[in-house]
C-alpha cells in the first residue's frame, strides 16, 4: 500500500512539473531596476580569450521585443557575449522543452542560441542539450523551439544546471526574448 501511494505522488509530481516553467523571470520584468532579476550578464573581462576592445556587451531593453515585449541584445565584434540563469535544478538525462523569440544580424557563429549544462566551461557542442543554428540575419522575430535531453555525464551529484544565452565568437547581434523551459512528462 505505501509503494503504491508513492507511485501515485511520483506520478502527480510529475504531471504537475511538465507545464512548470522552470526559467525565472521569462517575461523579463524589470521592476524598476536597470536589469531583470534572475538573469545575470558574463562580464567579457572573465572571459578567458576575451581581451579589451573586443565589444562583447549585454543591453536589456523594456519594450521593442515581440509584442513590444522587453528583450536582451547580445552584441559582440571578436569575443563570445554571454548571460545566463544559474542553479536550476534539472534532471540529467531528462528531456526538456526550451524555446525562445529570437533577431539577429551578422550572427555568423552557428553555435550562438542558448544551452543548457552543469558550467559554463563544461557546454559541449553535441547538440543534445542546445538550441542553437539560428539563421544569420533575421529582421523580424521568430520564435524557436525544441526539444533537448540534458547530459548525463557531467557531474553525477550535481543537479543543478546553467541556461545560457550566448553570441559566440564571430560577431554581429543576438536579440532574445521570452525564453522558456519545461519539462516533459514521458508517462
Amino acid at each position: 500500500m505505501k509503494k503504491t501511494f508513492l507511485a501515485v505522488c511520483a506520478v502527480a509530481v510529475t504531471c504537475s512539473l511538465a507545464a512548470k516553467e522552470l526559467i525565472y523571470n521569462p517575461g523579463l520584468n524589470a521592476d524598476g531596476r536597470s536589469f531583470p532579476s534572475g538573469s545575470q550578464r558574463i562580464s567579457a573581462r572573465s572571459l578567458p580569450a576575451s581581451v579589451p576592445g573586443q565589444g562583447a556587451q549585454v543591453h536589456y531593453s523594456r519594450d521593442g521585443g515581440p509584442d513590444n515585449k522587453p528583450f536582451f541584445r547580445l552584441t559582440s565584434r571578436k569575443a563570445p557575449s554571454r548571460l545566463h540563469q544559474t542553479n536550476l535544478k534539472l534532471l540529467k538525462g531528462e528531456k526538456y522543452k526550451v524555446g525562445g523569440w529570437f533577431r539577429t544580424k551578422n550572427a555568423v557563429n552557428r553555435m550562438s542560441g542558448i544551452r543548457i549544462a552543469c558550467s559554463t566551461s563544461q557546454m559541449e557542442y553535441d547538440g543534445n542539450h542546445l538550441l542553437v543554428n539560428l539563421p544569420v540575419n533575421m529582421k523580424e522575430w521568430r520564435y524557436f523551439e525544441r526539444v533537448i535531453t540534458l547530459p548525463v555525464n557531467e557531474k553525477p551529484l550535481y543537479p543543478y544546471y546553467n541556461v545560457e544565452v550566448i553570441l559566440d565568437a564571430g560577431g554581429g547581434e543576438l536579440d532574445v526574448s521570452g525564453i522558456t523551459l519545461k519539462p516533459i512528462s514521458e508517462l
